[in-house]
């Protein structure tokens, strides 16, 4: 095959693209494994009963996906590379499903292409975390959604669906947002491909098998760990990682209102934040957001080792203070988590003002660093400035208008605006629930943006369309 057809065939040039960034990511030493304090967490993960596995407080994912790799790699020396091949082989099956709803080739091409630049890949690929594998899943479901929609009852791609959605929690739970994101996202990709094909599809049906395929799941396993290990939920932290956020307004006059049975545990809670020198003084100022993940992590450990001080001690299981992401049995991290949202709900119900006042700071502060952490977006606006301003000092005088005809098909501007909606509920869906439930943490953000490049990138083609007298026939299929 020559390489002026290979230049001309998009696929092709997806392909040999993810082949070069590969190569270049060795190249660059991003292949060599390496860990962090979270890391810990996942290596010593015991599964030894299925008790213990459900009942810690990391989910079982992605220690199950460290076991996979650990088949053909003992020492995980293969694990980035698996990694990032998983994201990229996720990135191909996007464009093949923005192929299947509509998209012109070229157009695919430029909105898929971003992702093997994406921040996720470069820093995160390597190190023993969940957060690309959890990102490829995602990616691999966002991309069979599409499948569903372009081809409404495919097995194939409600299997795909189901599968994907599970799996991107089940590694990292932050993206237990897909499951409501996902019927939204299927109501508002139908319209806008129907407003143009004039396909009449029964849009409620659709929604309503979304919902079931993504919402049971997720129940039927929640309630296997509440026969298991007695606690209804995906893991047994979300009272743990919110009460490392509303421990900070605690105040002691807040504690009477409490319930008696909470009041010993509250005041134990604020004595040791006295001690450690934590917390605010009035109770109504508030640390400044990028300094707010070290406090929020200081109160979250010292309040998991209260529980275990004051609470575990009365019962059975007596646990001993330790890093509250692992560690313990099924029935000490379960207990832990109960008393965490007990007393995170009686605090915020104590001062809700002031919660409100914070989490609002912190939305916006999750979308302007997630803009500004993400170096690829400024990049791809740049550019866009660039077109946009040539096109307006020299495009008119020299007359680079295009002439070609308008696409049979989605038009550009569905095609464009399908990524847009895309972006933007996946962005904001991961935002606010990152938001509510713990500090603003940058690998959590950088993984909330990772569709606005795909928007920016077809937004570019389509601006060297207009500005550019391009033939039609040379950049659709």
């Amino acid at each position: 095959m020559t390489v002026k057809r290979i230049l001309t065939q998009p696929s092709l040039c997806l392909l040999v693209q993810a082949v070069i960034v590969f190569a270049l990511l060795i190249a660059l030493g991003r292949a060599e494994v390496h860990q962090t304090p979270d890391s810990v967490g996942y290596l010593r993960f015991q599964m030894t009963s299925l008790a213990e596995a459900l009942g810690q407080m990391r989910s079982i994912g992605y220690p199950l996906f460290l076991k996979a790799v650990r088949a053909i790699s003992p020492g995980l020396s293969a694990l980035p590379y698996v990694q990032i091949l998983l994201f990229f082989s996720a990135a191909v099956l996007f464009y093949q499903a923005l192929r299947v709803y509509g998209f012109s080739e070229w157009m695919a091409f430029a909105a898929t292409s971003p992702l093997f630049y994406e921040r996720l890949v470069w820093h995160y690929g390597s190190f023993v975390m969940a957060d690309l594998p959890a990102a490829a899943f995602a990616l691999m479901a966002v991309s069979c959604l599409f499948f569903v929609i372009s081809s409404f009852g495919g097995v194939m791609a409600w299997i795909g669906l189901t599968l994907f959605v599970f799996l991107a929690y089940q590694i990292r739970p932050a993206y237990v947002f897909l499951v409501p994101l996902a019927p939204a996202l299927a109501f508002v990709l139908m319209k806008i491909r129907q407003s143009k094909t004039h396909e009449r599809r029964p849009i409620r049906r659709a929604v309503t098998a979304t919902v079931l395929t993504t919402f049971l799941p997720l129940l039927a396993f929640c309630g296997l760990r509440h026969a298991t290990v007695g606690h209804f939920g995906l893991v047994s932290f979300a009272g743990v990682e919110q009460v490392g956020i509303t421990t900070q307004f605690l105040t002691k006059a807040m504690i009477e209102r409490f319930d008696p049975e909470l009041r010993p545990l509250a005041k134990a809670v604020l004595e040791a934040r006295e001690r450690e020198g934590l917390g605010v003084p009035d109770g109504m100022s508030m640390f400044p957001m990028p300094q707010f993940m070290d406090y929020y992590m200081a109160h979250q450990q010292l309040v998991c080792d209260t529980i275990r001080a004051v609470e575990l001690r009365r019962g059975k299981s007596g646990g001993s203070p330790g890093r509250p992401s692992f560690g313990g049995s099924p029935d000490d991290q379960a207990e832990v988590d109960r008393w965490a949202q007990r007393l995170a709900w009686a605090t915020f119900c104590a001062r809700p003002g002031i919660h409100a006042l914070y989490y609002t700071k912190a939305f916006f502060y999750s979308v302007s660093f997630s803009l500004y952490a993400e170096g690829l977006i400024t990049a791809l606006l740049l550019i866009l400035f660039g077109i946009f301003l040539f096109r307006i000092t020299w495009g008119q005088r020299i007359n680079l208008r295009s002439k070609g005809p308008e696409r049979s098909g989605l038009a550009v501007m569905q095609q464009l605006g399908a990524l847009v909606c895309l972006a933007g509920l996946f962005f904001f869906s991961k935002i606010l629930l990152a938001t509510a439930v713990v500090a603003p943490a940058g690998r959590v953000l950088i993984a909330a943006s990772v569709f606005i490049p795909c928007a920016l990138g077809a937004t570019i083609l389509m601006a060297l369309r207009a500005g550019f007298a391009v033939e039609e026939s040379r950049l659709d299929a």
